[in-house]
This record gives C-alpha cells, sequence and structure tokens, in this order.
C-alpha cells in the first residue's frame, strides 16, 4: 500500500485510510481553519485603522504593526494546516489536471513532504539531544 491507498470513483482524489484519531484531528483541523478565518477580517480592521492613524492622523502606531505580525502568523499557519487537510491549497492547476493520476500523486506527495521537513526544522532548534525542551 503506497501513499495513496484508495482513489474515489473519478480517480482524483486520493483516499487515505482512516483511524478515529485521524477522523478526531482532521474535525480539530476543520473547526480551528473555520475560527482562525475570521483573523483574516480583523488583521483587515488592523491594518484599516493603522493606515489611517498614520496617514489621516499623522500618527504612525508600532503596536498596531505588531498585531498584525500575529495575526499573519495565526492564519498562515493555521490556514496551512486548514488548506492541506480540505486540498484547497494553491497549486498549478494548469499542469495539475493534464498531468496522469500518479503524477499527481507524487506532486502531492512531495509538498507534503516539503512542508513537514520545513515544520521540523523550525522546531528542532527548541529541543535538546534528548528531546527535552530547551
Amino acid at each position: 500500500m503506497g501513499f495513496c491507498a484508495e482513489l474515489d470513483p473519478a480517480g482524483n482524489k486520493p483516499q487515505l485510510p482512516g483511524t478515529h484519531f485521524s477522523d478526531a484531528a482532521d474535525f480539530l483541523i476543520r473547526r480551528v481553519g473555520e475560527v482562525v478565518s475570521w483573523t483574516w477580517l480583523i488583521l483587515l480592521l488592523v491594518i484599516m485603522t493603522n493606515v489611517m492613524a498614520r496617514y489621516v492622523f499623522g500618527r504612525g502606531l508600532v503596536e498596531f504593526e505588531e498585531i498584525q505580525w500575529h495575526l499573519y502568523s495565526i492564519g498562515f499557519l493555521c490556514g496551512l494546516s486548514y488548506c492541506m487537510q480540505t486540498d484547497n491549497h494553491v497549486r498549478i492547476d494548469i499542469l495539475h489536471e493534464r498531468m496522469g493520476r500518479l503524477f499527481r500523486i507524487l506532486c502531492q506527495r512531495k509538498n507534503t513532504r516539503s512542508i513537514r521537513s520545513q515544520i521540523e526544522c523550525s522546531i528542532k532548534p527548541a529541543f535538546k539531544e534528548d528531546g527535552q525542551l530547551r
């Protein structure tokens, strides 16, 4: 059994075997993604307020710029897992639609491994050799 255990009747979306844990994780990721999607609206309001404060009132607020960075990080980190779980992430669909099933599966596998390795590289410095937090 490889990366793609089963295909749906249309033959284009991989269906992996599910467990109770994976179903619960998928449910949690979907709910968190739906809730966190509202941070983009909050981010938009913060940016608009900061622009108004800077250009209309002549006073930029560093606090709002810091809040923007935090909202960006929440949106991207939670949004990335939501998009991967729901298969709504951006890819070059022109190539993706014209290639065969094996090519699509290999591209999906490579992208998933790439994102996983980036996350592992960002988390690894926080741990000592014995696995304990620094």
